[in-house]
């Protein structure tokens, strides 16, 4: 007999044991009984009890602040080229709430204090301040760390990460060496919805993200955490060194692969894909043949994904910018319409952005006098992703606004003219897109928060509902007046965000952070924190920042990302410069598993699943819900493995064992003394 079955042996007795009366006699007993047994049949000759008698076999709270993900089996012992049981994950939501808060299922209530989590630049420099406005979202977000730029004085804008602990706050990797910065600059870089420039895959211990080393210019970089795991990927326009910026933008994932934009400096901004390797790195293709030197030419943008196939809006130099697909292969990427065939077919058709709901992406694009009949100039279009699916749905010059939102399988969005804009549903059909509230008739512009700031647009819904602003050109206090709103969809539910005194809230130009169900944001012309969980009791200034000042004017950035119910954000009390704060906020409901419910076991689903070390050769585990499954090819030692799950924002961490081994080969004999000649 080997270690590994006496181990599994021990493993089964530990069970048994747990099993019986907690009661320190009765489990003595037992345990004693079983021993006795055990020794006569020589099962303990080779058994290693390092593992402890008293050890529990159940997953339990061990007093860190980590909710736990419990596996469906402890560990298992695998046979080399057999497929395995697929071991799932389960969570309890209510582990979501703070500790020792006493709050139920899908709450948190923090001790609603904000500070800042570490001074990074003590220099002068930059006004003492460490961080650029741009660089925090929620994309930078890898395990229970945030990545993001920031400069120390001493070396540049360099990639930096964060735990939300001061120790944990620290420099990635000098990348640009010395005072030098390896933070992009270049227009691509800082164009409107071009900031997605840092992008944690969600399957894999790795975040893509764009960096000028001094020598290649700006280019594909990656990294896990560690400043030796932190390489440049390719150099993708290698022809004039540093001036050589590859235009690198719209990050986008799909599946394990990462899609984005790129200009090798021969054929122009084509759509690329890369597996982190500098081998796997290629252009998917070549759209527009010989497009070489246009630089920020907008001819591939708004890539959106649905399902394993990529939609985007294309110039192909024949039929103008126009809607295409890919599934990553050469061959499958076409246009899937050209909507507009206004001067022979090379009329663009305008897309602005896509949206998904459904099966369906929806978008507004320019009809052409021959393709919308008996309607003329913009028109609301959904698509299947073939050409006779892609049809309009509302016509007339309708004009496609913000925000858009989807709830379910329905799109909500703001639809009619710039000064008259309502919010409006559609299913994917033109009887099922209909106008749901007109908000304030004839008198309002809507936008979401962050619109047209180069930030990160807020257009993503709270529970079921989205929040949207609205000028109101009749009220005074000026055009850019923006006042706060939510809406369910419905009348009734579209209501005007109040304060506790009762006053109109103001948006600005602010994106959002969101923990639950409430919204974060800096109100209009101050640098105030506010929240809303769309009450006026829930709605309140959280933080001052100019109160904090000597001066009395401090600074808030509009960037926010969260982690374990924390929010991040950058910020300066007056005396710091900007730097990166925290807040634990209280409150908080509408957490994974929500308020009221029963706070059971769940089965792992849409969560950002991670596991470490590696699982062995030929096992994999979802990226979606835990589950590991697969067939092993090698033969591996008994290790424990540690699967991360971020579901909602919410951190959860649970362990499971396996090791894998031949089958064994069983001799007609143990053995033979042979004579020579015989």
């Amino acid at each position: 007999m080997n270690g590994r079955k006496y181990e599994v042996r021990y493993r089964l007795l530990n069970s048994m044991a747990a099993s019986v009366s907690q009661d320190g006699r009765f489990r003595a007993v037992f345990l004693s009984v079983i021993m006795v047994l055990m020794t006569q049949v020589g099962y303990t000759d080779n058994m290693d009890f390092s593992i402890g008698l008293d050890q529990d076999t159940e997953s339990k709270d061990t007093g860190g602040s980590t909710p736990a993900l419990t596996p469906s089996v402890e560990g298992a012992d695998l046979m080399v080229g057999d497929l395995m049981d697929d071991i799932t994950f389960q969570y309890n939501a209510s582990a979501a709430s703070g500790s020792g808060s006493n709050s139920n299922s899908g709450t948190y209530n923090g001790n609603g204090t904000a500070w800042m989590v570490k001074d990074i630049n003590t220099g002068t420099s930059n006004n003492g301040g460490s961080m650029s406005a741009m660089y925090l979202e929620q994309d930078a977000v890898m395990g229970n760390e945030m990545y993001f730029f920031a400069t120390d004085s001493t070396n540049g804008y360099e990639l930096w990460k964060s735990d939300g602990t001061e120790s944990g706050t620290v420099m990635v990797k000098d990348i640009n060496n010395g005072s030098g910065s390896s933070m992009p600059f270049s227009n691509s870089a800082l164009s409107v919805n071009s900031n997605l420039h840092l992008k944690a895959m969600n399957n894999t211990n790795t975040l893509f993200f764009v960096a000028n080393d001094g020598i290649h210019g700006e280019e594909l970089w990656k990294t896990d955490g560690t400043a030796s795991g932190t390489v440049m990927v390719k150099d993708i326009n290698s022809a004039n060194g540093n001036s050589g910026h590859s235009e690198i933008g719209e990050f986008t994932q799909m599946g394990s692969t990462l899609y984005f934009r790129a200009d090798d400096g021969t054929n122009g901004q084509e759509l690329w894909k890369t597996d982190g390797t500098s081998s796997g790195t290629v252009m998917v293709k070549d759209i527009n043949p010989g497009n070489a030197g246009v630089v920020d030419c907008n001819c591939l943008r708004a890539i959106t994904v649905v399902g394993n196939t990529l939609y985007f809006t294309a110039d192909d130099g024949t039929h103008g910018e126009e809607l295409w697909k890919s599934d990553g292969t050469t061959s499958g990427t076409v246009m899937v319409k050209n909507i507009n065939t206004d001067a022979l077919g090379a009329e663009d058709s305008s897309i602005q952005r896509i949206s998904v709901a459904g099966n369906y992406i929806y978008f507004q694009a320019t009809c052409g006098s021959n393709d919308c009949p008996g309607s003329s100039g913009s028109a609301l279009f959904r698509s299947d992703g073939t050409a006779a699916g892609t049809v309009v749905i509302k016509a007339n010059d309708f004009i496609w606004t913000r925000p858009t939102i989807t709830i379910g399988n329905t799109l909500f969005f703001v639809g009619g003219s710039n000064w008259n804009a309502t919010i409006w549903k559609s299913n994917g059909t033109s009887s099922g897109t209909t106008m749901m509230v007109d908000v304030l008739p004839q008198t309002n512009t809507l936008y979401t928060l962050g619109d047209g700031n180069g930030v990160r647009r807020c257009d993503r819904n709270v529970g079921n509902s989205f929040y949207f602003m609205a000028r109101d050109h009749g009220a005074g206090g000026g055009l850019d007046t923006r006042y706060l709103w939510k809406t369910d969809g419905t009348a009734s539910g579209t209501v005007q965000v109040k304060d506790v005194n009762n006053a109109n809230v103001t948006g600005g130009w602010s994106t959002c952070g969101i923990i639950g169900d409430t919204l974060f944001f800096v109100k209009q012309e101050t640098r105030q924190l506010w929240k809303t969980n769309g009450t006026s009791s829930g709605t309140k200034m959280v933080i001052d920042m100019d109160s904090l000042s000597p001066s009395g004017y401090g600074e808030l950035n509009w960037n926010f990302a969260s982690i374990n119910n924390k929010l991040y954000f950058g910020a300066s009390d007056g005396t710091n410069g900007i730097e990166l704060w925290a807040l634990d906020p209280a409150n908080i409901t509408g957490l994974s598993g929500g308020s009221g419910s029963s706070g059971g076991m769940t089965n792992v689903t849409g969560a950002n699943c991670t596991v470490s070390p590696a699982l062995p050769t030929g096992l994999s585990i979802d990226s979606s819900t835990c589950t590991i499954s697969g067939t092993p090819s090698v033969a591996t030692s008994n290790t424990t493995y540690t699967v991360t799950a971020n579901i909602s924002n919410v951190t959860y961490q649970g362990s499971v064992w396996l090791s894998s081994a031949y089958e064994q080969l069983t001799p007609s004999v143990e053995g033979a003394d042979l004579m020579v000649g015989d």
